[in-house]
């Protein structure tokens, strides 16, 4: 605040001089709260931007077309998923709560598939032939109950007769083993 030598008035009959202002109180409440306000909008926009995370998770292009649709419906007003197919990277973006909520819950979903594309991938199918019907009801008799692992089926429309056998790879070989055993 400057003084301007009009902004003095010197009083005759007693030594003093009165000093007025030169800018109004609007003004100085202007500079009074100017300080404070790039603190306080500073502050304000740190307060909510902390209301705010974002995760990343690893997750293979196979995988991410098997549970895409059970993602994107975890997806909210307040929480965005999106997928880097270069990075392989699934982004949940939002309020800290539904982030971390929608991480549990896709955590879950990548568990689930990544079981089910196992057992899908290591899924075989393997046919025994036998001579004749009685020998393949036989051998399905003895066995049947210790192959529980695997799915047996007769096939009697085709000659010779077959048993398909199906399931994870190592237990179709036990299972093709123990029939083999019993076969003889």
């Amino acid at each position: 605040c400057k003084a301007n030598y009009s902004d003095l008035e010197v009083s005759t009959t007693v030594n003093q001089i009165t000093l007025k202002r030169s800018i109004d109180e609007s003004k100085i409440l202007f500079y009074k709260v100017a300080r404070q306000w790039e603190q306080n909008a500073k502050e304000t926009v740190h307060s909510f931007l902390n209301s705010y995370d974002t995760e990343d998770i690893a997750v293979d292009a196979e995988l991410w077309e098997r549970i895409r649709k059970q993602c994107e419906a975890l997806e909210h007003p307040d929480l965005g998923l999106w997928y880097n197919q270069s990075k392989n990277i699934l982004t949940a973006v939002g309020e800290q709560q539904l982030v971390a909520n929608a991480m549990t819950n896709i955590n879950h979903i990548i568990k689930e598939a990544e079981i089910a594309l196992e057992i899908e991938k290591n899924t075989t199918e393997e046919t025994i032939s036998f001579d004749t019907h009685k020998a393949a009801d036989f051998v399905l008799m003895v066995v049947q109950d210790s192959l529980c692992d695997v799915e047996l089926q007769r096939n009697s429309d085709c000659t010779p007769c077959q048993i398909k056998i199906t399931g994870v790879n190592h237990k179709v070989a036990q299972a093709k083993n123990c029939i083999a055993v019993a076969k003889k």
